[in-house]
């Protein structure tokens, strides 16, 4: 199972609807640039995870500058996905917003900041999962077009 970025699958979707962060002032912590805050989404048309992995990028870097972790659904979903007997450590690793990956920049804590404010806004977490949908609804497609074609 992989993640793949939204833009991948759904271009069109991508570019109108992606979450940025203009800097434009030279006292921000940040380094005057454009960060877009790039979804990210299991491949895998039968896996359920509802969560999503968000790269941060700046015009120029040449890696994420973050790399974090979000799952929108309650942890009594994630309990049940994991199939754990309870809340533990990894169903709220699968919930809560955090940092993953060993490869952060020294902006990481920064833009995990930013980030979490941004899903302080319920729009902004409705978005994620209706892109996620879609994203699963897309690939199921694909998915089906390989198998029919196959069998033919």
């Amino acid at each position: 199972m992989a993640h793949i970025p939204l833009f991948y699958v759904l271009p069109d979707v991508a570019i109108k609807e992606n979450r940025s962060l203009i800097v434009d002032v030279e006292t921000s912590p940040l380094p005057l640039g454009t960060y877009n805050f790039i979804e990210l989404f299991c491949d895998d048309p039968g896996c359920d995870c509802r969560d999503v992995i968000i790269e941060v990028t700046c015009q120029g870097q040449e890696s994420p500058l973050a790399t974090m972790r979000y799952g929108w659904e309650d942890f009594e979903y994630y309990r049940k996905f994991i199939g754990a007997n309870e809340i533990n450590d990894e169903v709220i690793d699968h919930k809560a917003p955090a940092l993953t990956g060993d490869e952060q920049s020294k902006y990481a804590d920064i833009l995990y900041k930013v980030f979490r404010d941004f899903i302080k806004d319920q729009g902004y977490v409705k978005r994620i999962e209706k892109h996620y949908f879609q994203f699963k609804e897309e690939i199921s497609k694909r998915a089906k077009n390989v198998e029919q074609g196959v069998q033919k």
